[in-house]
């Protein structure tokens, strides 16, 4: 059955695209535009000198103020820089950093399922340049922010209370009587790598930038195929769950359909599951480009779908508690 609906579901697509070829053409090219004019120059930069820096033993440095909290939570600085390039530059960027450090063995399994959880989310960039202007003029974007938001914190909170419950759990099955000692959870690797070039490292940024335009450009053709082909509430909810942006557009000019506690609930949800396409993007980055292109890097693509659910799920309650405490305008 698998086999018939992984043959069913392109052809379908290539049937669309041979019926509906200017609509076609018109979804790729808004795809393109926004991997050219927002994503490649946003993105590709700090990914460029994300990886120098992480290859010539600089993360270690630029977070050592950080080591005490770091540890407190039961992260390293590694898994720290991660989490801090995903807040700060969006898809897919914080499980591309957690996807090079845990090839290295650099992090933990506590570490991977924080990541998995919390290290993907809209940057504040586009949260203040597209998301937020988007939103009733009567809404405060700065109730945006905490429902895009503090869901990591609570994620992040309960994940990490889990952490030390287990680890304490853990401590008393294996320790030695003979020895009075505790087994490590977590052995680092011992062997000295050798940084890659630049221009190694220049081409697999430019690989992995052609990747996230080429899949950008695929989902935004479904959605051109769902904002043509359907109307209502499925039309934006196809709209929204095939690419993040042109999703939170369609919703924020859909105000005939919501009420604006559910439009703004809608609109934070979107971004913070960040579409299809985002999974895919992340799907990408967390397999290795260059030795095996089917290898995962550890980190769970189910498990970060599963997440995004969730962290979709409270940003869209948490959007309308917000608004009902609001005073009316």
């Amino acid at each position: 059955m698998k086999k018939i609906l992984s043959a069913l579901f392109p052809a379908l697509i290539l049937a669309l695209l041979l019926s509906h070829p200017r609509l076609s053409a018109d979804g790729a090219q808004k795809g393109l535009l926004l991997w050219f004019n927002t994503v490649f120059p946003t993105l590709f930069p700090f990914m460029l000198f994300s990886k120098l820096l992480a290859e010539h033993g600089g993360v270690r440095l630029l977070l050592a103020p950080f080591h005490p909290v770091l540890e407190h939570l039961g992260m390293s600085v590694y898994s720290g820089y991660a989490l801090l390039a995903g807040l700060l530059c969006g898809y897919p960027m914080g499980m591309k950093t957690a996807a090079d450090f845990n090839r290295k063995s650099l992090l933990s399994a506590h570490e991977k399922r924080l990541l998995t959880a919390i290290s993907a989310s809209p940057s504040p960039m586009f949260i203040a340049g597209y998301a937020a202007p988007r939103l009733n003029p009567a809404v405060p974007s700065n109730y945006l922010v905490l429902a895009l938001y503090t869901p990591l914190l609570l994620v992040g909170s309960l994940l990490c209370i889990y952490n030390k419950v287990t680890s304490f759990t853990l401590q008393n099955r294996f320790f030695s009587k003979e020895t009075g000692s505790v087994k490590p959870a977590r052995t680092k690797s011992t062997s000295v790598s050798v940084p890659a070039s630049f221009d190694t490292i220049l081409m697999d940024c430019i690989e992995l930038q052609v990747r996230i335009g080429g899949l950008i450009m695929l989902y935004s053709i479904l959605a051109a195929f769902a904002d043509a082909f359907c109307s209502g509430t499925l039309r934006l909810v196809l709209i929204g769950t095939a690419e993040m942006t042109t999703g939170i557009d369609a919703i924020a000019r859909s105000g005939a359909i919501f009420s604006i506690p559910v439009q703004s609930g809608a609109i934070a949800a979107c971004a913070a599951f960040g579409g299809l396409s985002g999974i895919a993007q992340t799907n990408s980055v967390i397999r290795d480009s260059r030795k095996d292109r089917e290898k995962n890097a550890g980190l769970s693509i189910r498990h970060y779908v599963l997440w995004k659910l969730v962290h979709a799920s409270l940003s869209f309650v948490l959007f309308i508690l917000l608004l009902r405490r609001m005073p009316p305008v």
